[in-house]
C-alpha cells in the first residue's frame, strides 16, 4: 500500500533545468576555427536527424543557433549544409556522369 494516496505522488523528484544552454555553447564555439566551427555544424545538424534525450536536443539546438548568428561565417555555405544537395545531386548515380557514347573506330 502506497504511503500517500494522492494520485500526483511519484517517488522520484521533479528535476528542474536551469541550464543555460546558449552560453554553453558559445564557450565551446570560442576557441574553434573557422574551418572546425563548419565541421560542427554539419556533425550537428546530422546527429539531429537521429533520436536522441531532450536533454541532448536542447544541446544541439542551442549550437546550431550560435553557429548561425556567429559573426564571420559565410552564411550561404551554412544554408547550403542547412538545406543539403538537391535532388538530382541526390539521387546520381556515378554512371550517369560518366558514361561515354558508342563510337565505331574506324
Amino acid at each position: 500500500m502506497p504511503k500517500y494516496r494522492d494520485e500526483n505522488y511519484e517517488r522520484r523528484s521533479v528535476h528542474i533545468d536551469d541550464r543555460n544552454y546558449i552560453k554553453e555553447a558559445r564557450e565551446m564555439i570560442k576557441g574553434l576555427a573557422v574551418n572546425q566551427v563548419y565541421e560542427l555544424y554539419e556533425l550537428v545538424l546530422n546527429k539531429l536527424q537521429r533520436y536522441q534525450t531532450d536533454v541532448r536536443q536542447r544541446e544541439l539546438e542551442a549550437v546550431k543557433k550560435v553557429i548561425e548568428q556567429h559573426k564571420g561565417l559565410d552564411s550561404s555555405r551554412i544554408y547550403k549544409m542547412k538545406k543539403g544537395y538537391g535532388e538530382m545531386a541526390s539521387s546520381a548515380k556515378a554512371k550517369d556522369g560518366n558514361t561515354q557514347k558508342w563510337k565505331k573506330k574506324t
